[in-house]
């Protein structure tokens, strides 16, 4: 009877605590398996391409967060997701979120409501993975940008923006892009493209959108480097919308009318039940 006992004054005083957080929530923190606070925070992750097929990369991540004494807390397939811990003594919370590009190339990203926990992170990661990619073959290594719309979470009637990103362009002489996509029109309202961070210098998009697709040219007088967010698809989930995933397609992307190769990756919106009232 003691051990019961103890065991109902332990889940009082965490109730107590609490505060406005969910008993739900709290007891998947409990259970170690909670990742609220690392998607919340997934738009600030930092983030890099890598010359990796995305299990070679999976690996070599994992090889990184051994080497440094991580503790994994959960794996999520569906979100492509591990969890960890920055130790077993040190139980702040950062998460590392994997997508293939393309067959060869795998983006990853680091995620965490601790800066220094998400920093140091990515660096072990990075320098793991950075110092195997520069010894890739030359003609295995790229030659084109790869243009892609990330994944991306929203309830009914929420508005969302998600970012069309590109892999370096640093020596292209990237002006111009010209962007075509189609979606769910069931689902999803596109309300504007705007400018993102790599074009924010660039005139305001151009587009136009029809029932389920859309078309968008953007322009610029002075060439842009690095990677980066191209334009921000700013969407309205319909009130009526079920939860589930849907598909953002990515049918064009043409840098400089087409005079710079690319390669293109679609993403996938999820959407999540209404929360309760």
């Amino acid at each position: 009877m003691k051990k019961y006992n103890i065991f109902f004054m332990v889940l009082s005083v965490i109730f107590l605590m609490s505060g406005c957080a969910t008993v739900k929530e709290t007891a998947r923190g409990i259970a170690g398996i909670s990742t609220k606070q690392i998607e919340d925070t997934r738009p600030s992750a930092m983030k890099e391409i890598f010359s990796y097929d995305y299990n070679t990369c999976q690996g070599k991540v994992q090889d990184a967060l051994d080497h440094i004494g991580t503790y994994t807390y959960t794996r999520n397939k569906a979100k492509n997701l591990i969890a960890v811990y920055i130790s077993r003594e040190d139980t702040t919370p950062v998460g590392i979120f994997l997508k293939e590009i393309d067959p060869t190339h795998t983006q990853v990203e680091v995620s965490s409501p601790s800066t220094y926990g998400k920093e140091l992170i990515f660096r072990a990661i990075s320098s793991n993975l950075g110092d195997k990619a520069d010894k890739v073959p030359v003609e295995k290594q790229v030659k084109q940008a790869m243009a892609y719309i990330s994944d991306a979470e929203a309830a009914p009637a929420q508005k969302i923006e998600i970012p069309v990103s590109t892999s370096d362009v640093s020596g292209f002489g990237f002006i111009s892009c010209q962007l075509s996509l189609e979606f769910d029109p069931a689902l999803l309202s596109l309300i504007s493209i705007e400018r993102g961070e790599l074009t924010k210098d660039w005139s305001a998009p151009v587009y136009k959108v029809t029932e389920g697709k859309a078309d968008a040219s953007l322009y610029g007088t002075t060439a842009i480097s690095g990677a980066g967010t191209v334009a921000n698809l700013v969407f309205k989930v319909k009130d009526n919308a079920k939860a589930g995933n849907t598909s953002l397609n990515l049918r064009e992307a043409k840098f400089n009318d087409g005079k710079i190769p690319s390669k293109l990756s679609s993403g996938q919106l999820r959407i999540t039940a209404k929360a309760s009232k």
